[in-house]
C-alpha cells in the first residue's frame, strides 16, 4: 500500500481543502438573506428532482407488476380454454374463444402454433406481424413493439403438448399512465418550486428586513453621524431582541454623545478665557511694570539729585515731599493690583450681608464732601431711603468712593457733582453725574479697561487707570451692571445697576 511522504499533504486533499476554504470564504462574504435562500431553494430543488425522477418510476414498476401479473392469468386462462376447444375438436369453439378476446382491449393478439412451430389459428385485430423468434424467448417477455409476449403451452387431455399460444398484452395504457404521471408530476414539481420560491422569498424578507434596516441604520451613522433615528422593534424573537439593544445602545450614545459636546463646548469656552486671561496677564504685566516704573524713576531722580552735593533744608524737604508724594501714588496702585488681582480669582468679596446701601451712599458723601470743598465743586445728592441689598459694604463704599472722587476729579471749580439713589422696580439704580469736561465719543467704550486713560484724563490729572476698572468689578461682583453716558463740555453720568435683594429682618 503506497503512503504520502511523512510531513506532505496529499494533492488531492491539498485541492479539496482549497476549495473548501474557497466555498467558505466566498458563502462568508454572501448577505444574510443569500445565505438563507440558496440553501432553501437548493434543498427544495433537490427534494423536487428527487420526486419527479423517483415517483413515476416506481409507480411504472408497481403497474408493469400487476399488467404482468393479469397478462400471465389472461394467457393461462385461454391456453386452458384453446385446450378445451382442441380437445372437442370444435373449430368453432375455437374461434369463438379468439374472439372472446375482443372483450378486453389490452389483448393486442393471439397466435396459436403446433408443434412444429406452424401457426394455425390467430386474433390479430391490430396485424402485428407473427414471428417465430418470439418461440425462442422465455415464458414471458416485453417486446420492443410495447407489448407483453407470454408464451404458454397447450396440452391435450393425455397431458401430451399440442403446441403453443402467443398472447400479446399492450402496455400503451401503462405508456400513457406513466406519461401522464411525469407530466402531472412535473407540473406538481413546477408549481410546488414557484410556491416554495414565494415562501421562501416572504420568510427571508421577513427575518431579514430587521437586520437590513439595522445596516442601513449604522451605515447612516457611520457616514453622517446622526443618531436620531430609532430602529422599529416588530417582534420579540432574537432580531427583536437585537434591534431593541441597538436602540438602547443608540440611546445610550445620544446621551454620551450629547455630553461629549456640552463638554467640548465648556473646554472650547474655558480655553477662550484662559487664552483671554493669559492676554489679559500680559497686559497687565506690561501696564503694571510701566506704571509701577514711573513714580520709582522720579523717586530714584530726585533722591540721586538730592545726594549728588549739600543742598539747603529747604531742598531736602522738597524732595521729600516729592518721593512722598510718589510713594503715596506708588501705594495706591498696587493697593488697586490687589483688588484687581481678587477680583480675578473671585475673592473679591470678604463678606456677603444685608445692608442698607442708603446708608454707605450718605457716609461716601460726607468723605467726598472734603476733596469737593478743595477744589470748590459742588457736591449734591438725592438718597432714598432704605435702599436694602445683600453684598459687601466695604466693597460698596469702595465702588461709591471711587466714582465720586472721579467724578470731581474731572469737574472744574464751580462744577456740579450729584449723587443719585433710587428704587426702580427690582432694582435699585446709583448714579453719579458731573457737569465735568466729558468723556470723548471714541473713549467711552475703553473707560472701564485696566490702565486705560483718555486724552482728556491724561491731560487734566494725574492717575493709573484702575479706578474704573476697580469700579465694575466691584458691580459686576455684586450682580450689577455698569454703564456711563457722556457729552464732550458738558460732562458724564456713571450708571449701576443692582437687582434688589431681600430685605434685612
Amino acid at each position: 500500500m503506497l503512503c504520502a511522504p511523512p510531513g506532505r499533504i496529499p494533492s488531492h486533499q491539498t485541492v479539496r481543502g482549497r476549495i473548501e476554504m474557497w466555498i467558505s470564504l466566498r458563502f462568508r462574504d454572501w448577505p444574510i438573506r443569500t445565505k438563507f435562500v440558496l440553501p432553501m431553494i437548493v434543498m427544495l430543488t433537490a427534494l423536487l428532482l428527487s420526486t419527479y425522477l423517483y415517483l413515476p418510476g416506481h409507480l411504472k414498476k408497481v403497474l408493469y407488476a400487476t399488467y404482468r401479473q393479469e397478462a400471465v392469468k389472461t394467457a393461462e386462462l385461454f391456453s386452458v380454454a384453446v385446450s378445451h376447444a382442441l380437445n372437442q375438436h370444435s373449430f368453432e369453439l375455437l374461434q369463438k374463444t379468439l374472439q372472446s378476446a375482443k372483450v378486453d382491449h389490452h389483448i393486442a393478439f393471439i397466435f396459436l402454433f403446433d408443434e412444429h412451430g406452424e401457426e394455425y389459428a390467430s386474433y390479430n385485430p391490430q396485424h402485428v406481424l407473427f414471428t417465430s423468434r418470439w418461440l425462442a424467448q422465455p415464458e414471458v417477455a416485453e417486446n420492443e413493439q410495447g407489448f407483453i409476449v407470454l408464451n404458454e403451452s397447450i396440452q391435450y387431455q393425455n397431458e401430451q403438448r399440442l403446441g403453443g399460444l402467443l398472447l400479446g398484452f399492450s402496455l400503451q395504457e401503462l405508456h400513457e399512465q406513466v406519461s401522464r404521471v411525469y407530466l402531472i408530476t412535473a407540473l406538481f414539481s413546477i408549481g410546488s418550486f414557484v410556491v416554495g420560491l414565494m415562501l421562501i422569498n416572504f420568510i427571508s424578507r421577513y427575518v431579514t428586513t430587521p437586520l437590513s434596516l439595522l445596516q442601513r441604520q449604522m451605515h447612516e451613522i457611520v457616514t453622517s453621524g446622526s443618531f436620531g433615528t430609532d430602529v422599529p422593534v416588530e417582534s420579540s424573537d432574537e432580531v427583536g431582541r437585537l434591534a431593541a439593544d441597538f436602540n438602547r445602545m443608540m440611546a445610550l450614545l445620544r446621551s454620551r454623545h450629547k455630553r461629549l459636546v456640552q463638554s467640548q463646548k465648556r473646554y472650547r469656552s474655558l480655553y477662550q478665557k484662559h487664552q483671554k486671561l493669559n492676554q489679559l496677564k500680559s497686559i497687565f504685566v506690561s501696564d503694571a511694570s510701566h506704571h509701577l516704573r514711573t513714580p520709582l524713576t522720579i523717586m530714584r531722580g530726585e533722591i540721586e539729585v538730592a545726594l549728588r552735593r549739600e543742598r539747603q533744608p529747604a531742598d531736602y524737604r522738597e524732595t521729600l515731599s516729592i518721593v512722598e508724594e510718589e510713594a503715596a501714588h506708588l501705594g495706591k496702585i498696587v493697593e488697586s493690583l490687589l483688588t484687581l488681582a481678587k477680583a480675578d480669582s473671585g475673592k473679591l468679596l470678604a463678606m456677603q450681608e444685608d445692608i442698607d446701601f442708603s446708608a454707605v451712599c450718605r457716609q461716601q458723601a460726607k468723605l467726598a464732601r472734603l476733596l469737593a470743598e478743595e477744589k470748590g465743586v459742588c457736591l449734591k445728592h438725592a438718597i432714598e431711603r432704605r435702599c436694602l441689598m445683600r453684598g459687601d459694604p466695604n466693597r460698596l463704599g469702595e465702588l461709591v468712593l471711587n466714582l465720586l472722587e472721579n467724578a470731581i476729579k474731572y469737574t472744574p471749580k464751580g462744577g456740579v457733582v450729584e449723587l443719585n439713589l433710587e428704587k426702580r422696580d427690582e432694582s435699585v439704580v446709583l448714579e453719579v453725574r458731573d457737569s465735568g469736561v466729558g468723556i470723548p465719543a471714541a473713549d467711552l467704550e475703553n473707560v472701564f479697561e485696566r490702565f486705560y486713560r483718555g486724552r482728556n484724563a491724561m491731560r487734566l490729572s494725574k492717575g493709573s487707570g484702575l479706578g474704573l476698572s476697580i469700579c465694575k468689578s466691584i458691580a459686576e461682583a455684586h450682580g450689577g451692571e455698569i454703564s456711563v453716558s457722556s457729552a464732550v463740555g458738558k460732562g458724564s453720568t456713571f450708571r449701576v445697576v443692582f437687582k434688589k435683594g431681600e430685605e434685612a429682618s
